[in-house]
C-alpha cells in the first residue's frame, strides 16, 4: 500500500469517528447529548388531574388497584436478543404490523404505536445496556434534537377506546433527571401531567395511572431532548372502572 492511500485511508477513518461516536448502536455511544446531565425545570405541575386521573408511585400499587392481568409488552419478541445489543431505524409507528430490521408483525402485542415527534424512527436497546445499565429492553426516539424539532418527544397511542389503566418504565436518557408526562383523552383534551423524576440519567422511573376516562394517548419528554425511552409497557380496561361503569347504577 502507496504512503498516499494510507493518509486517504487515515483521512477517512478521522472524518468518520465523529459519526460513530454519536451512533446509537455503539455500546457505551447511544447518543451526542446536546448539553450535560442536570436536572432540567420544566415548567409543568408535577402532578395535575382532570376528571379523577389517579397516579401510582409504584408497580406493586399499581397492581394492587387493577390487578396483574393487563396485557404487558416487553419488547423482547424483537431482532435485539443479546444483552447489550442496539438497533436503530425502527420504522414509526411501532406496534403489532411493525416489519423491519427491529420488530417482524406480530411480535409486539396489539393496541398501540409508538412515533415522535420528529418521525425520525425509533431505537432498541437491549438487556442490560451499558448506557441503559438495568435489565430489560428500551425503546425510544432515534432521532433527540434535531434543528426542525428541538424538543421531541416519545408519544404512546392507543387504539382501542377502553383504555383506562396504563403503566410503564421511563427512562429519561441523557439530558437531566425528570421525564415530563402528559396524558390525553381521546378527544385530545388533555386530563392530566407529571414529572417522573429519576436519580441518575439512563436509570428508569415508575409511571402508573388510571382513568375513568378512555385514554387516547400518552406524551413523554425531556427538556431539553433526551432520548427519552420506555420499558414494560401496560394498557387495558381497568377491571374496577368496567364494574362500576357498566353493573352500578
Amino acid at each position: 500500500m502507496t504512503t498516499r492511500y494510507r493518509h486517504l485511508i487515515r483521512a477517512a477513518g478521522l472524518a468518520l469517528l465523529p459519526f460513530l461516536l454519536a451512533s446509537p448502536l455503539l455500546a457505551g455511544n447511544i447518543v451526542a447529548c446536546p448539553v450535560s446531565d442536570s436536572a432540567v425545570a420544566t415548567g409543568l405541575p408535577t402532578a395535575a388531574d382532570r376528571g379523577g386521573l389517579v397516579l401510582y408511585p409504584s408497580l406493586a400499587e399499581f397492581e394492587q388497584a387493577v390487578g396483574d392481568q393487563l396485557p404487558l409488552e416487553d419488547f423482547a419478541g424483537g431482532a435485539v436478543s443479546e444483552p447489550g445489543d442496539g438497533i436503530g431505524d425502527c420504522e414509526e409507528p411501532v406496534g403489532a404490523a411493525s416489519d423491519d430490521q427491529c420488530f417482524s408483525t406480530g411480535d409486539l402485542i396489539a393496541g398501540f404505536g409508538l412515533t415522535s415527534t420528529s418521525g425520525g424512527g425509533y431505537v432498541v436497546l437491549g438487556d442490560n445496556h451499558p448506557q441503559v445499565g438495568q435489565e430489560g429492553l428500551a425503546v425510544g426516539p432515534m432521532e433527540i434534537i434535531t434543528q426542525e424539532f428541538s424538543n421531541i418527544s416519545t408519544i404512546v397511542t392507543f387504539i382501542d377506546d377502553d383504555v383506562t389503566a396504563v403503566a410503564m418504565d421511563v427512562i429519561p436518557g441523557c439530558n437531566g433527571l425528570n421525564v415530563v408526562v402528559q396524558i390525553y383523552d381521546r378527544q385530545d383534551s388533555l386530563l392530566g401531567s407529571t414529572t417522573i423524576s429519576v436519580d441518575a440519567s439512563w436509570h428508569s422511573g415508575f409511571l402508573g395511572l388510571t382513568s375513568p376516562q378512555p385514554i387516547g394517548r400518552i406524551e413523554l419528554r425531556t427538556n431539553p431532548s433526551g432520548g427519552q425511552l420506555i420499558q414494560n409497557l401496560r394498557f387495558g380496561p381497568d377491571p374496577d372502572l368496567i364494574f362500576r361503569d357498566r353493573f352500578e347504577p
